[in-house]
């Protein structure tokens, strides 16, 4: 069986998006367990139960050094201490989780990413990885990505 890591966007949790994925889960059953990770719990009340793995404030960009060491560093602690105890053979990344791929920490057989569309994540996503991929979208071609 393949152990697949779905890594959550911005606004959801790990039980969101298993909820959202059950038929895939079912789809998947006798290949693969889909194993779901939450990002770090937020302190404010106001974002409920939303985990998001870093927040942008006034247009910043994720790498930007005051955005980072506002939410980055518990994000990374989180993020390494859930790798050092769990191995994957692939990840399912959406929006936020789709730039958390483990490539330094695990040697992953593949990724299915489905990367934010907006402007200031672009660097995120540009990172290459050497990694098996499917592309079979007919609106934006592979060489648009």
């Amino acid at each position: 069986m393949l152990n697949i890591l779905v890594i959550h966007g911005y606004v959801q949790t790990g039980d969101t998006v298993r909820y959202n994925t059950g038929r895939l889960q079912t789809e998947l059953c006798h290949i693969a367990v889909l194993h779901y990770v939450d990002g770090p719990r937020m302190q404010d009340p106001s974002w409920g139960d939303s985990r998001p793995w870093w927040i942008l404030k006034n247009g910043s960009h994720w790498l930007d050094p005051d955005h980072k060491n506002s939410r980055w560093d518990e994000t990374a602690q989180v993020w390494l201490e859930h790798l050092s105890k769990h191995q994957y053979d692939g990840v399912n990344g959406l929006s936020q989780g789709s730039a958390l791929t483990p490539k330094q920490q695990q040697p992953i057989q593949f990724a299915i990413l489905c990367p934010s569309q907006q402007h200031s994540h672009k660097k995120i996503y540009d990172v290459p990885l050497d990694l098996p991929t499917v592309h079979s979208d007919r609106v934006i071609s592979v060489d648009g990505i």
